[in-house]
């Protein structure tokens, strides 16, 4: 398994993940980087993992959560106003005005082309109460 070069990486491409928060009406939304896995991450999602899934842990990317683990989790419908938490996970071009070192339009094109995007998410986070 390859190892991830987050630096390289974002040279081209960002990944983030946006929570949203919305209580009587109001919003917020928070948008964190992703980062390599740590093993805690998936241990404690409560999943069990074999010998052979840990190996490659580190060489995977999960959205930094763990200031706003209480955000992570889909609940209530799109128009209720009460209470509402959802998640996006955006992949965007490197922007030179946010991360300052992008590579030419040529080169990410080029990795782009290269690139395999498996998403897996954890069920047991959504409450539709």
């Amino acid at each position: 398994m390859l190892d991830i070069d987050l630096e390289k990486l974002y040279k081209h491409v960002v990944l983030e993940i946006g929570f949203n928060h919305r209580v009587h009406g109001k919003e917020k939304l928070i948008s964190r980087p992703f980062r390599k896995c740590k093993l805690e991450d998936i241990v404690k999602t409560g999943i069990k993992i074999d010998e052979d899934y840990k190996v490659g842990i580190e060489s995977r990317l999960c959205p930094d959560t763990d200031e706003f683990i209480d955000w992570y989790k889909v609940k209530n419908s799109y128009s209720n106003q009460t209470e509402r938490n959802s998640f996006q996970i955006t992949i965007r071009k490197c922007n030179p005005k946010i991360e300052k070192i992008c590579d030419s339009d040529f080169k990410i094109e080029q990795v782009l082309n290269q690139l395999v995007w498996n998403l897996q998410t954890i069920y047991g986070q959504i409450s539709l109460s």
